[in-house]
């Protein structure tokens, strides 16, 4: 038997235990889900799940088995929902933290302070001290990448920034 044929079969079987049990399936649901809205999502959910796998013809107590699947598919369905609401709230914390971090009114006075602290190293540092410190941080290379670009060694370029950054924060607490 091919894949339609098989579906076709199971769905004449899930039709036929939908038509002679769905008033006993919608009352277990209703008495196990205090939402009456979801009533019908899970009893067209359940129908779904008989005809993917359906009742084997075997079954003695169909509504024993009936009882047993409904209730397993109530609680998957909480489940479901209580996993959704988690990832939205989730999402909406996320979103809501990185509204506050990507504040365009604190964004701008970063950028004023960082501004001002370039100024300072400009005006208050001699050229070498200040290339030093603009190489390390506002470029963000390491101590060797910054010595080899101001074509000094290591230690020069260790002297220059420690020298500069002492003489910033001298000029800050002034």
């Amino acid at each position: 038997m091919d894949q339609n044929n098989q579906t076709e079969e199971n769905m004449k079987l899930a039709t036929r235990i939908y038509n002679e049990h769905s008033a006993n399936i919608r009352r277990i649901i209703s008495r196990q889900v205090n939402d009456p809205t979801t009533v019908d999502d899970i009893l067209h959910d359940f129908f779904l799940s008989l005809v993917r796998r359906p009742i084997s013809p075997e079954m003695k107590n169909i509504k024993g088995y009936l009882y047993r699947a409904v209730r397993n598919d109530v609680l998957d369905a909480a489940t479901k929902k209580r996993n959704y609401k988690a990832r939205i709230t989730r999402y909406a914390r996320i979103k809501m933290n990185n509204r506050i971090y990507h504040n365009p009114q604190k964004t701008a006075l970063k950028h004023d302070e960082i501004r001002k602290v370039f100024n300072l190293i400009d005006n208050h540092l001699p050229r070498r001290e200040a290339l030093a410190v603009l190489q390390r941080y506002r470029y963000d290379l390491t101590i060797t990448e910054a010595a080899k670009a101001m074509n000094i060694n290591k230690r020069s370029f260790s002297r220059y920034l420690c020298v500069g950054l002492k003489k910033l924060r001298e000029a800050v607490s002034a």
